[in-house]
């Protein structure tokens, strides 16, 4: 799943299904987490999604987004540090990079289907 399609939303359904699936791919060894080792993923192409937490540094933002912008990964600006971080099982997480095609397309399509009102498009 390589678009250029980015998302920047907050949606109290995506406060357990995203956190779900993030869980799973997680327990998968198909995600990696902080902003170096999520550079890195989106890098050498093994990032397929990058959620990024919304309270992170303006400049860490721009960092994560300019390297998926570059490498044409899709992005997802979601919850809190916290939040982000207890997904994955940690206290916090500025960045998760989703390393697998299906959980990634698994995420984006709960996520269209939640916009257009429960349809995947």
């Amino acid at each position: 799943m390589k678009c250029t399609a980015n998302y920047l939303i907050l949606l109290d359904v995506i406060d357990i299904i995203i956190p779900t699936t993030v869980s799973l791919a997680k327990r998968a060894g198909k995600v990696s987490s902080g902003e170096s080792a999520v550079k890195e993923s989106i890098r050498n192409g093994s990032a397929h999604l990058v959620l990024i937490a919304e309270d992170v540094s303006a400049n860490t933002f721009k960092s994560i987004t300019d390297s998926c912008a570059y490498y044409n990964v899709s992005y997802i600006s979601i919850g809190t540090k916290a939040e982000l971080g207890h997904t994955i099982g940690k206290e916090f997480a500025a960045a998760v990079a989703i390393c697998d095609a299906g959980f990634a397309k698994s995420i984006d399509n709960k996520i269209t289907a939640n916009i257009n009102g429960g349809e995947v498009l």
